[in-house]
């Protein structure tokens, strides 16, 4: 996750920072901050597995191959403002749903009960994207 994100508040559906401050101050915050920019978006394990904080993406359009070739600047800038969905690029989903998205017992992408542009994806979208991108899991 992100800055933006991790300052929301509890109640908007955040509370990573109010929790590490009220718990363990404000240099250990800071730490978070510096460790999170760092970690990408996602990463493939062993060739094999593909690892990524939320779930896959809605479309067709995000193979491995594609996201290889985003640029961190791309999923460091910034959260994609759900109330602008509207006006999101392809690469806005792409961050978004990396964070966001669920898997469902069922087939396809439908809305997620979270609200907003959040997706569920089902097991063929799964299968699909690790078909495509060679891997395991």
């Amino acid at each position: 996750e992100n800055e933006q994100m991790n300052v929301r508040p509890l109640s908007k559906g955040g509370g990573f920072a109010e929790e590490v401050l009220e718990k363990y101050g404000s240099a250990l915050r800071l730490a978070f901050r510096r460790l999170f920019v760092k970690l990408p978006l996602f990463a493939v394990v062993a060739e094999e597995a593909f690892v990524v904080h939320g779930g896959l993406f809605r479309g067709a359009g995000a193979s491995l191959q594609r996201l290889r070739t985003m640029a961190p600047s791309t999923w460091q800038r910034f959260y994609p403002d759900p109330s602008r969905y509207a006006e999101w690029t392809e690469e806005d989903q792409i961050v978004f749903d990396a964070q966001w998205a669920d898997p469902h017992e069922g087939l396809g992408e439908r809305k997620s009960t979270r609200g907003g542009p959040a997706v569920f994806f089902g097991v063929d979208v799964t299968t699909r994207f690790l078909d495509q991108a060679g891997l395991a899991l």
